[in-house]
């Protein structure tokens, strides 16, 4: 099949059923159908200005082009798109302008949205939630755009799982699923927030990539950066910390973007540090240790100062490439300490043929 499926109520009839109750309406796809095949505008639109409430049903697994969901302002009554524990997939963009009001709801519930383009809830807002997933996939980048105000901090499940070296960036407002039930996992791919903040009630789970500038906030339950994940601060700022919901605790640290990072912390990362521009500060009487690689490149500057340690894991190494540069600022009476986290028994290997600039270094093995 090919073309348009559109569903528009009004508040009057719906198969046989008066003004005055639930609309429902049901969409059997007994085996898995596609409405894209030769067509690239194949759209499943559901749409209501119901004062009494809809449920649209969708039982099956269709695969659409693009599918839109909207929802009048002025409209009483939830409106529900219960997925009947099914997947179904978007090829292109998923359009929710659902307007919620206080006391009635947009409802996404039991399944998942797999949309492999865009998700654009711009002209929505945030009087929506449920059980719904919201996922991200597909081998393209994609943009993932919120409601533009935050009213009630709802929203739905969000999980990206992008093909390797793919992105899904979030666009113009920020992601706040305040909901309990809620959660953010990146389990594939990157997620991108793009200076703009990121809210979860429940966990932030991240397997593949994070990338944000570092002033973001970060609101969440849990957090669990599984091994092999990477977080990257890609801003020009100028940062005393990073944001609260991230910590100071890694598996991998990437620094990517031209600003200055003087954490007012212990900072620790589990497996590999790797910067390839700005300025990272160990700021005096602080540390930064990392258990597997350091690795500086492009215009990077790792900066010791003065009462400050760095600890490389055992075996491991710490390397500069041309143009970057490996600083060390002690003092006579505070240097700084370079020291193996095995305490004696281990060795590390530090290969620097980028700038080094040192003053008052004690190298401990």
């Amino acid at each position: 099949p090919t073309g348009t499926l559109t569903y528009s109520g009004d508040n009057r009839w719906i198969g046989g059923a008066d003004a005055g109750s639930l609309w429902t309406m049901n969409l059997y796809f007994t085996t898995p159908t596609d409405f894209t095949t030769n067509t690239t505008t194949a759209l499943l639109e559901m749409s209501t200005n119901s004062n009494f409430g809809s449920q649209f049903n969708i039982y099956g697994a269709p695969t659409f082009h693009n599918l839109t969901m909207t929802r009048g302002a002025g409209t009483t009554g939830n409106t529900t798109l219960n997925l009947q524990g099914n997947t179904v997939t978007v090829n292109n963009t998923f359009t929710d302008s659902m307007q919620g009001v206080a006391g009635w709801y947009g409802i996404i519930n039991n399944g998942t949205i797999d949309c492999k383009g865009a998700v654009n809830m711009s002209a929505g807002n945030y009087y929506q939630y449920g059980t719904g997933v919201i996922r991200m996939s597909g081998s393209a980048d994609s943009a993932l755009t919120p409601p533009p105000t935050y009213v009630a901090g709802l929203l739905y499940p969000l999980v990206v799982a992008k093909d390797a070296g793919k992105k899904v960036t979030v666009s113009t407002s920020p992601w706040r699923a305040g909901r309990a039930g809620s959660y953010v996992t990146v389990a594939s791919g990157m997620l991108d927030l793009a200076g703009l903040d990121l809210a979860t009630n429940g966990a932030l789970t991240v397997t593949d990539s994070l990338r944000l500038q570092g002033g973001e906030t970060v609101t969440r339950g849990s957090l669990d950066l599984q091994a092999g994940s990477t977080v990257e601060y890609t801003g020009a700022g100028t940062y005393t910390s990073f944001p609260a919901g991230l910590g100071n605790s890694y598996r991998n640290l990437t620094i990517s973007g031209s600003g200055s990072w003087t954490p007012a912390a212990a900072v620790t990362v589990a497996e590999d540090l790797g910067m390839s521009a700005g300025t990272y500060v160990v700021d005096s009487t602080r540390s930064l240790t990392v258990t597997g690689g350091t690795a500086l490149s492009g215009t990077a500057t790792l900066q010791l100062a003065a009462g400050s340690t760095l600890g490389i894991g055992d075996g491991s190494t710490l390397t500069s490439a041309v143009g970057s540069t490996f600083r060390v600022a002690g003092t006579a009476g505070s240097p700084a300490v370079i020291k193996n986290e095995n305490d004696g028994a281990g060795f590390c290997e530090i290969t620097l043929s980028g700038v080094v600039d040192v003053s008052h270094a004690e190298i401990r093995h």
